[in-house]
């Protein structure tokens, strides 16, 4: 897990603002989340878990090109301060499809990545999807998560299918807060 720093904002923003992202993702915990810490650890491994069911337990060591992004999102606050995160979220390239683990799930990816969100539920999350089609509702959607991210409230993460790690916010500030 890595913090991101502002110049990398940007950079990555602008690289992957124009991606075409599939689903529109809200998880809200169960119980409640208070510590950034706890919840990035949470989204570490639900991306982490979802990259292994598609490529297998060792994805790293096959592709680690960072150059196929997965999602990019943001941890907000409710207004009692707990935590929830939004993300967009895309399938693969092409080009990785052919390496996953599970030759199927290049031609079954939409019904496979959407029902893994929904099957970790027991981790403790609700989680709404919904299917984004056109240009226009992508960038509604990204105009949503980035709607609070800023110089002072460093919120923001993003994770790539093609590498192991993930850059993760360092920050997630109420909106009274700046």
């Amino acid at each position: 897990m890595t913090d991101i720093t502002v110049e990398s904002y940007r950079n990555v923003i602008s690289e992957e603002y124009f991606a075409t992202y599939n689903w529109f993702m809200t998880f809200t915990f169960k119980s409640k989340k208070y510590d950034i810490n706890k919840v990035n650890k949470i989204l570490h491994s639900m991306l982490k878990d979802v990259r292994e069911r598609l490529f297998g337990r060792h994805v790293a060591r096959h592709i680690n090109g960072y150059d196929d992004i997965m999602c990019l999102g943001s941890i907000e606050r409710h207004t009692d301060n707990s935590i929830h995160i939004h993300l967009v979220l895309k399938k693969p390239s092409v080009k990785h499809m052919f390496q996953a683990k599970n030759k199927e799930v290049g031609t079954r990816a939409d019904k496979h990545l959407k029902t893994f969100w929904v099957d970790k539920k027991k981790l403790g999350y609700m989680v709404e999807v919904k299917s984004l089609l056109g240009r226009k509702n992508i960038l509604g959607a990204m105009n949503y998560i980035l709607k609070d991210t800023s110089e002072k409230n460093s919120n923001f993460f993003l994770a790539y299918w093609d590498g192991s790690l993930e850059l993760l916010a360092s920050d997630c500030k109420n909106k009274a807060a700046f």
